[in-house]
């Protein structure tokens, strides 16, 4: 419970996060320009099934820079794609799409949560 403690202190809590998600991503949107950002979200129900309206819950998330939108075209014509467990109070798995460009550089194409 302490480790628990001391990382919120650190951090901020998973909830706080999350409800910063979409302030994240019209940031992005905004000052990282030509990014694709795709996310959803899911309505919030109580206990006995019944939506709790003003609510949602986080699903996904895709995103690409421009930057690497634009540089793909150059890259050797092979895609790989890693994921690793997100561990916390939320599971969730975050995926990259990389490729290889001409200098055998690994070279990131896309991410997803």
């Amino acid at each position: 419970m302490a480790k628990q403690k001391a990382m919120i202190q650190v951090y901020g809590d998973w909830d706080k996060s999350y409800n910063e998600l979409p302030g994240l991503i019209r940031a992005m949107k905004i000052f990282i320009l030509g990014t694709m950002i795709e996310y959803e979200t899911i309505p919030a129900c109580n206990v006995r099934g019944e939506q709790l309206f003003g609510k949602k819950i986080f699903s996904k998330l895709f995103w690409a820079f421009n930057a690497c939108i634009e540089g793909f075209p150059f890259c050797k014509r092979m895609i790989q794609v890693d994921g690793t467990w997100l561990y916390g109070k939320y599971g969730h798995i975050l995926l990259v799409v990389v490729a290889q460009d001409g200098d055998s550089n690994i070279f990131p194409i896309a991410f997803a949560i």
